[in-house]
């Protein structure tokens, strides 16, 4: 499977320490090729990852939602809201259910007037 990564990207990936690298190797391996998913996948479950949709708490912090699954969370910062989305998914998955990827979409709501 070829991929095209972004500058930001590549600078991230090389930063990581080398177990790192290596677990989102293994994890990426486990992807399927999604020309070969396309049309054929019936849930997002096969793909092996999980999407999280975060906002901004108006009390502060952050608020997350798993799409297509019952888990909600919430933390303090940016910073830790990666260890308690990976606490929330691991409570939430027995292991041979357990997704290889959590994906975080951070959603910035805006009003535009017409």
């Amino acid at each position: 499977m070829n991929f095209i990564y972004s500058k930001q990207a590549i600078k991230t990936i090389n930063c990581m320490d080398s177990v790192t690298k290596q677990r989102i190797k293994v994890a990426i391996e486990q992807l399927p090729d999604p020309l070969e998913c396309y049309g054929k996948c019936d849930n997002m479950s096969s793909l092996k990852e999980i999407i999280f949709t975060v906002t901004k708490s108006l009390d502060g912090g952050y608020e997350a939602q798993a799409a297509g699954h019952l888990i909600f969370t919430q933390s303090d910062s940016y910073g830790e809201l990666f260890d308690i989305l990976r606490d929330a998914v691991k409570c939430h998955f027995d292991e041979e259910e357990m997704p290889a990827l959590i994906r975080v979409q951070l959603v910035k709501n805006g009003v535009i007037a017409v």
